[in-house]
């Protein structure tokens, strides 16, 4: 484990439970959990609530769920994932009035068409710009962010103080 890792986990000491979160995941945090995750075109998204340390993390790999799937609560899709944890947070009475929201992901992995030559948005593109519709329609502000890019992005992420450490990969 490298230092800033060491560093991230300094006040629990390095018992806290991990969990890998793998494309089309989500994980919701009712407890101290270092959450790591790996993104490449795929967006991740963190949501963190200050006051309950209660903190909701999704692992996205397309933007619109729209006729792809009659699943509500279809983890693959940027638009379903947010309102998924939009809707658990309500139905469990939390105040989103403190949400943070932080947005990581999106680099230029995958091409739109194969040839390359098309005018269409990268997928990772793609992927941040529903994001950013789905949280705005939601009225959720990005607190921080680090998207687009060629290279992937690996995540460290606490769920008890919402703190994020970024390596480039």
């Amino acid at each position: 484990m490298n230092i800033k890792v060491r560093k991230l986990l300094a006040s629990q000491g390095e018992k806290m439970p991990h969990v890998f979160l793998k494309p089309a995941e989500l994980f919701i945090a009712w407890q101290p959990t270092l959450v790591t995750t790996l993104l490449g075109s795929c967006v991740g998204l963190i949501f963190y609530l200050p006051d309950s340390q209660v903190s909701a993390i999704c692992h996205c790999q397309l933007p619109w769920q729209g006729k792809a799937t009659t699943k509500v609560d279809d983890f693959h899709f940027v638009d379903s994932s947010i309102k998924y944890i939009r809707e658990y947070f309500s139905s469990h009475h939390l105040d989103m009035a403190k949400l943070e929201v932080k947005m990581f992901g999106g680099a230029e992995i995958v091409e739109a068409s194969p040839d390359g030559l098309s005018s269409l948005a990268s997928v990772g593109q793609q992927n941040i710009e529903a994001a950013v519709t789905t949280l705005d329609k939601y009225g959720f502000q990005v607190f921080k962010k680090a998207v687009g890019g060629r290279k992937g992005y690996k995540l460290y992420i606490r769920t008890d103080n919402g703190r994020v450490l970024l390596k480039r990969i």
